[in-house]
């Protein structure tokens, strides 16, 4: 008898399960092409905005000459592609691995370091973002004054000992890996003028972003979601979340459950999910494509098949290098104090 009830439960919750998927399906369907055709486009073009940010940013570490702009946004578009399918990002260290390639003399330090120049804008939106979403809860301030003042003195010490970790960490790093350092420095020389990193990577940055709110406006729309700046910078922190800790290619399943989270108070669960799954879906399958396209077009396939291997097995290497070195830290560390070198 219990059996037969708990094999009737389950079969109520298929059922429901069922149904969900079946109503998420349908809404999905459901999309008019005008919303794909613009949402495909603002996605074309934040890509190939930030893939020529890329490309100006290599440009002054390397030389114009040495840094073919189609061949760049080639490898970045690619990249993006990879990302689509592959977990834990393994597409950026993708392209880093094929913009080693395209550039010669090239440095993978300068590339990681041009990535950090690549990112400085985007960090400090999106941490402007989550300030945003913080300050326009409701009684915010009353939330912050109490964070603030609450233990203040324990956060205090711990943001001393963070400081004077970082410094000790900073040393040892400068000590050991002065020419990495060197390389890096080469890879972020745009810095040095201001000028040109605003003109030529930053007003480019800002085109990319404002194309990719309008990507999530675009869908939210298709999917009578309302647009507002706050539902729009939810959607985005969850994207950028769930792309962070992916364990799953492209993050499937982790952006549709921060986004019913963060827009539980706007739109039904299963609206919101479809509309995640869909802009989600639909924006892979578009990056694959273009990536492909932009790469088979420039390099032919065989120079892209071999081009994405090689990125690939350099971007592994490097990355087994990285654990390797991390292991045998410790006992540099210590030759170094035996030898009456602080560490």
């Amino acid at each position: 008898m219990l059996r037969t009830l708990l094999l009737i439960a389950q079969l109520d919750i298929l059922g429901d399960l069922g149904g969900w998927f079946e109503e998420v399906w349908d809404q999905i369907r459901s999309i008019d092409v005008k919303y794909l055709v613009l949402g495909c486009t603002l996605q074309t073009i934040q890509t190939v905005l930030n893939g020529l940010a890329w490309r100006n940013i290599l440009a002054e570490s390397y030389g114009r000459e040495r840094t073919p702009a189609r061949q760049l946004v080639a490898a970045y578009s690619g990249g993006i592609a990879l990302n689509s399918f592959l977990p834990a990002q393994a597409g950026t260290f993708a392209y880093f691995g094929m913009f080693r390639v395209i550039i010669v003399g090239s440095a993978f330090a300068g590339i990681l370091a041009a990535g950090v120049v690549q990112n400085l804008f985007f960090g400090v939106i999106g941490t402007l973002n989550y300030v945003f979403l913080f300050l326009s809860r409701p009684d915010s301030e009353s939330t912050a004054e109490h964070q603030i003042t609450e233990d203040g003195g324990i956060k205090l010490v711990f943001l001393l000992l963070a400081a004077i970790l970082l410094i000790v960490v900073v040393r040892f790093l400068w000590k050991r890996y002065r020419k990495v350092w060197d390389d890096a420095k080469a890879g972020a020389v745009i810095l040095r003028t201001p000028r040109l990193y605003l003109t030529r990577v930053l007003s480019l940055q800002v085109a990319s972003y404002v194309a990719r709110m309008g990507v999530n406006a675009t869908y939210m729309s298709a999917f009578g979601i309302p647009v507002t700046i706050r539902n729009i910078f939810l959607i985005i922190a969850a994207n950028s979340i769930s792309s962070t800790f992916a364990v799953t290619p492209g993050g499937v399943g982790t952006q549709q459950a921060l986004a019913s989270v963060a827009l539980r108070d706007v739109a039904p669960a299963s609206t919101v999910t479809a509309y995640s799954l869909a802009q989600q879906l639909i924006s892979m399958a578009w990056n694959i494509t273009f990536g492909l396209i932009m790469m088979i077009s420039t390099f032919g396939w065989s120079t892209t098949k071999g081009m994405i291997q090689e990125s690939r097995k350099e971007a592994k290497q490097k990355r087994s290098l990285s654990d390797l070195e991390n292991e045998d830290e410790p006992d540099a560390a210590g030759a170094d104090a035996a030898a009456g070198e602080p560490s």
